[in-house]
This record gives structure tokens, C-alpha cells and sequence, in this order.
């Protein structure tokens, strides 16, 4: 399991909470309990970084509540704030590299040489091949888009949102800046779409259907050479495979034999 702490380790060498004041936060009672959501939501951290966390015994301490569930106490965290606000005035809370900020860390482990998400792994004693710690820059298409997979966002918000960006001016083949595994890494949203599985074959063909019409570019390459389609191979993403090598036929077909007018009816 070395693969698993070199992962969390590198996700959280830059990941510290920014306590985010809030007047709600300020008014509850100090022996109130409250979940890893709330919580995430008062410090401004992923309820993924707090998980990693628990295993790693850092952040505040926690209460285990019946049927797994765990619970943090609000006088609690209001200490635990005041030691990180002395022990981490020139800690920043976003990776910082060439100009840009990274916000989002994205950790994934590779079993049997495919890509899971990293929790989903944790339990399991599996082939463990590799892993990979995917820091996506600030506010980017990316970055939204792995933050509202990972959270279950409904497939038709998803979709709507994306198509509201394009239509905003958004380029959704534009190049973007990462950090994977401590390096610089350059990549299309085509490369991030061809890595992320679906569980629901009908959702996803939704979302790849919405992004042929908003003219994603699959052919791109990465800083390593590779296409989105190189990637969907590798990973096994067979279902995106077979969706553009079907549009590819259509368009191929339809430049072939270009669609005939249709007759027009006499009226009396």
C-alpha cells in the first residue's frame, strides 16, 4: 500500500485550509457536532483532503458516530483554527508555479493499470500499478469539471453548465496548465473527458454527444504526445473509443454522400 501514502502525501503537501469566516459558523455552540460536509464548508477544504486527513491524523479531531460516520466538534475546530492561523502565516493555500495557481488536487490511483478514484481504492487489496496527483489551475475548466464529477452532480446540470460556457466565448479545446506528480503538464479538456468514466453508459453518452456539438477536439495532443484518444485506449475507456470512431465514420459518410434535397410537394 506505499502507493496509496506516496499519493496522499503529495496531495497534501500544499493542501492547507483557508478558514473561510462565515457569521453562521461564528454564532454555533462550541459543544454543537457537525459532519465532514459542514466542515469543509467552514474551512474551505475538499471533504476528500478531510478523509485523507483522518487516515494521515492530521486536522481536528474527530468523534466516531454510529454506522460509520464521523462527527467534529465546533470548539474543537475553533482551536484547531487558531493553531494552524499560528503555525501557518507563510504557508499558502494554493500551489503557486510559473506565474499561475493551482487549487484543486485530484488524486487517483491506477489498479491493473486503470485509473480509480483514490477513496474508492482504500480499502481494497488490489494490484495497486501506479498513481498520479493532478493539480488543476485556479478557476479552469478542469477544475470545475473533476470538482462536480467527484461530487455527483446531476449529468443534466453538467451539461447545461458546459454548454453555457461555450456559448460565453469558453474554447473548450484551449491548452491547460497542471501539475502531475510535481511536474509541469500540458493538456486539452479532451484529455480530462477521456480519463473519467462514467458508471451510467446513457450519462455519459449524453455528455460526449453534447461535447461533439460543441466541437471538442479529441486529435489534440498533451505535453507528452499523446492524444485523448491514445488516452481512452490506455485506460480502457472503450465506450468513447467506439462514440468517435462511430462519429468519424458519420462524418466521413456524410462528406461521401452529401444529403439530397427533399422534394417539394405541388399544392393545388
Amino acid at each position: 500500500m506505499l502507493e496509496h501514502l506516496i499519493a496522499i502525501l503529495s496531495s497534501l503537501s500544499h493542501d492547507l485550509p483557508s478558514a473561510q469566516i462565515n457569521v453562521l459558523y461564528s454564532t454555533w455552540d462550541k459543544e454543537k457536532v457537525i459532519n465532514e460536509q459542514a466542515l469543509a464548508e467552514w474551512i474551505g477544504v475538499s471533504v476528500k483532503t478531510l478523509r485523507a486527513w483522518r487516515l494521515l491524523g492530521k486536522g481536528p479531531q474527530f468523534e466516531k458516530l454510529e454506522k460509520k460516520l464521523v462527527g467534529y466538534q465546533v470548539g474543537t475546530i475553533r482551536e484547531w483554527l487558531k493553531s494552524r492561523k499560528v503555525q501557518s502565516t507563510t504557508e499558502a493555500d494554493t500551489l503557486k508555479f510559473g506565474g499561475m495557481e493551482f487549487d484543486t488536487v485530484f488524486p487517483t490511483i491506477y489498479i491493473d493499470y486503470q485509473p480509480r478514484p483514490f477513496f474508492e481504492s482504500l480499502d481494497e487489496e488490489l494490484n495497486i500499478t501506479g498513481y498520479e496527483v493532478l493539480w488543476a489551475e485556479k478557476d479552469s475548466l478542469t477544475s470545475w469539471y473533476l470538482s462536480v464529477c467527484e461530487l455527483g452532480i446531476d449529468i443534466d446540470a453538467i451539461i447545461s453548465e458546459l454548454e453555457k460556457r461555450v456559448n460565453d466565448g469558453l474554447d473548450i479545446n484551449a491548452p491547460q496548465s497542471f501539475i502531475k506528480n510535481n511536474e509541469a503538464y500540458t493538456a486539452c479538456f479532451s484529455h480530462i473527458v477521456a480519463k473519467q468514466k462514467m458508471e451510467l453508459f446513457q450519462e455519459y453518452a449524453l455528455l460526449i454527444n453534447t461535447l461533439f456539438k460543441l466541437d471538442i477536439d479529441f486529435t489534440q495532443t498533451n505535453s507528452n504526445g499523446e492524444t485523448a484518444i491514445d488516452l481512452a485506449k490506455q485506460c480502457g475507456n472503450e465506450n468513447l473509443v467506439k462514440m468517435i470512431e462511430s462519429k468519424a465514420l458519420f462524418d466521413k459518410l456524410n462528406e461521401m454522400l452529401p444529403a439530397k434535397d427533399m422534394p417539394i410537394k405541388a399544392t393545388e
